[in-house]
Parts: structure tokens; C-alpha cells; sequence
């Protein structure tokens, strides 16, 4: 199965993202109907790692510093200085 699962994920995007998602209904479905307690927090979870958390990084991103540091590449600095 993860053989086919990686020739589906290498020959479509679209293809992945149904059966993905397919998969993840299954498993919701089916851990739903063993206990409704742990299907919802299943649900929650898989929702909140696919949406909120890179929607999160999306968001916090603006307020990113940029660092420059010893392990950069060195930039010149161009002085108007006449020698």
C-alpha cells in the first residue's frame, strides 16, 4: 500500500489530495462509530494540523525579524567615502 500510495502521490496532486482525504474520512468514520469521544478529537486534531496551524505560520510570518549572522554570506558596504 505505500507503494501505490507514493505512485499516486508522484503521478497527481489532485489524485493524492482525494485519496488522502478519502482516507482520512474512513478513518474518522470508522473510529467514529468504536467511540464518538475520540472520533471528534480525531476530527479536531486532523483539522487543526491541515488549517489552523499553517494558517497560524501564514499569519505570524509578517512578523518575522530577519537576523544576519556569522554563518551568512558577508555583504559589502558601500561607503561615498573618497580615500
Amino acid at each position: 500500500a505505500p507503494r501505490v500510495y507514493r505512485q499516486v502521490k508522484l503521478s497527481s496532486e489532485v489524485a493524492h489530495g482525494i485519496v488522502t482525504s478519502c482516507l482520512v474520512l474512513i478513518s474518522l468514520a470508522l473510529l467514529f462509530h468504536i467511540s464518538p469521544l475520540l472520533g471528534t478529537i480525531f476530527g479536531f486534531f486532523v483539522f487543526f494540523i491541515t488549517w489552523i496551524c499553517p494558517l497560524t505560520f501564514l499569519y505570524i510570518q509578517r512578523y518575522k525579524n530577519k537576523i544576519n549572522g556569522p554563518w551568512d554570506e558577508a555583504v559589502p558596504i558601500r561607503r561615498n567615502d573618497r580615500i
